[in-house]
Parts: C-alpha cells; structure tokens; sequence
C-alpha cells in the first residue's frame, strides 16, 4: 500500500505514449517526437528534485473551461456525436470525477481536455490556453509541461526502465536539466517504487506499473493531472491506494480530472460529474477544493498578529504586581 505522502511530494507531470509505442514520427508523453522543434524555453521556476511543495498561495482560479463543445465521428452508418454542446468549469485545486455508462462521452471529454483530440465546434481552454486553437506541435509541447496524463493500461514503454520511464517527459520538453535522474529517483520514492528504478516494466505487477505511470505524469510538474480509467485494471486495495495518492495531490495544489467507472470513488472525490449521451445531466460537489486558498490569511500576517498580542501581554504584564500575569492561564 502507498505511504502517506501527503507532507512531502515532489513535482507532476504528463508524457505518457498513447495506445502503446508511439508510431514513429508521432508525439511521445505528451512531447515532441525526436527532431521535431519544440517551441519555447525549457520551463524554469519548478522546484528541484527532493524540495517539498506546498500549495500555491494563489492559484489561477479557472483550470479548466469547455464552452459548449461538440465532437461528432463519421461512421458508415452516419455521424456519430460523442459530445453534445458539453460546457465544464474546474476551478484550482479540485479533484473532479467524470462518470457514465460506456459509449457516455468519458474518455472523448478527457481527450479535449488534454489535447490528444480536438472538437468539432466549441472552446476548450486549459490555464488560460486555447487548446482547440494549436497545432499538433505546439498542444504536444504544451501538454508536455501542463498536463499530466495518467492512462488505464499504464502505456510504459517495454524497453526502458522504470527509471527511464519517469525521465522521458523531462528529456522531451527540456526541463530539469543535470537533474533528471535524481528527480525521477524522488517521483519513484514518492509511489513507493525507487526500489524498482531498474526493472523493466514487464517485471511489475499492474498496481506497480500504475504507480510508475503516475510518478511520470508528475515528472514536469503540470498544474493539471487527468486520468482514464486509472483503477479499472487494479485490485480493490491497490485502486483505494492509488486513488489516496490522488487526494494527496490535490492537497498539494494540483487539480485532477478522473474518468472512471467506479460510483464508490466519484463519491470521494471533491466533485462527481455524470455524463449520459454526450451530455453532462448531474454535477455535484461533495466538499471544498483544498487549493480554494485566496481566502486564507497568510501565515505571514498569522505569525504578526500572534508576536504583536504576545507584546501586548508583555507590556500590560510590565504593569502588574509581581507574580500578576494578563496573559490567560494555560491549562495541560
């Protein structure tokens, strides 16, 4: 079972291959494929390997936005349309499950989220990025660094290690430069696999391979981590254990989108959105977003306001006769 990581979590990322090895040419984990141009500077500002995160202070308040979004296939026996004018706000810090019957629209809604489609008509932002808008280059370097992709059948690739595995995104998109390996040694402490860091994937069982797919999701630190079914291929107990290590994220800042078929695990999470032909019919929230935090005092004024009543007590104590004390009693 996973340790409790809810005090110490390294940084996320996406970059998971889609469908197995990727075709050659195509875009890996979110990234680039080998000799494509990836546009912009390697991210900077994301915290070393081993540095314990905290929840932002201020998050930005929408993550996600879908504007009346419309997505239709051609079949031979006419257009299908998978989602009907499916508009969505999620706000930082929310743990969101996605639910519904097969054939609901599910995975087609997490696909427009990350990227890997785009719909026929409609708006979808994601941080303040028109995904809808960019082309098959600019969304893979931008998934790559925004958005953590955690899939059912895990999608490791067979020969590399585990180790390797959890590097891949940082080689992509160019993050974390010198300090890859040790990063990727901390993401596998954090699921409890750093022991496995040598093994190739086929040595593991499916819950392990699981954790090693979502240490990889967080190798480029994304604000965002969407997973597909990531249960459906595990035990009772390795699904409670993986779906703690979600909460745990969500404690840390990080917003999660989680397709699943499992009422059990849509009823704990922060919000549970059903969807039923293409159409969102119910959207419940079942508590507040841990990362809901403007509202929040800064410690900073906290910690003065604590120093300057002890001065108060000080100086009224100053006044009173020996032994006399203003500040309340303290009881064991």
């Amino acid at each position: 079972m996973l340790s409790d990581t809810s005090v110490r979590l390294g940084a996320p990322a996406p970059g998971a291959p889609v469908n197995g090895a990727p075709a050659p040419g195509a875009p890996v984990n979110g990234a680039p494929a080998p000799g494509a141009p990836v546009n912009g500077a390697p991210m900077n500002g994301a915290a070393p390997a081993g540095v314990q995160l905290a929840a932002p202070a201020f998050l930005p308040k929408r993550v996600i936005d879908l504007r009346t979004v419309i997505k239709s296939y051609p079949t031979a026996a006419g257009e299908y349309i998978a989602l009907r004018g499916v508009s969505l706000e999620v706000d930082a810090g929310e743990f969101v499950a996605v639910v519904g019957k097969s054939g609901s629209g599910k995975s087609t809604l997490s696909n427009m989220i990350t990227g890997i489609d785009r719909p026929t008509s409609g708006e979808v932002l994601v941080a303040g990025t028109p995904v809808h808008t960019l082309s098959e280059d600019e969304i893979a370097v931008w998934r790559g660094r925004n958005v953590g992709v955690v899939f059912q059948f895990f999608q490791l690739l067979p020969t590399l290690s585990v180790l390797e595995n959890v590097m891949l995104p940082m080689d992509f998109c160019g993050t974390f430069r010198g300090e890859r390996r040790e990063r990727a040694l901390h993401l596998l402490g954090q699921v409890e696999m750093a022991q496995q860091a040598h093994k190739l994937p086929t040595a593991l069982s499916g819950g392990q391979q699981q954790r090693v797919a979502i240490a990889r999701a967080l190798a480029n630190d994304p604000p965002l981590i969407v997973a597909d079914e990531p249960t459906g291929n595990l035990d009772s107990h390795t699904a409670d254990a993986v779906f703690h290590l979600f909460e745990t994220l969500t404690s840390a800042g990080k917003t999660i989108v989680m397709v699943t078929h499992d009422d059990d695990l849509a009823r704990r999470a922060s919000r549970a959105v059903t969807l039923l032909d293409g159409q969102i019919v119910t959207d419940q929230r079942h508590y507040t977003p841990h990362a809901v935090v403007d509202e929040v005092e800064p410690i900073e004024e906290v910690a003065a306001d604590l120093e300057d009543d002890w001065l108060d007590d000080a100086e009224l104590d100053s006044d009173l006769p020996a032994g006399a004390s203003a500040a309340p009693a303290r009881h064991a």
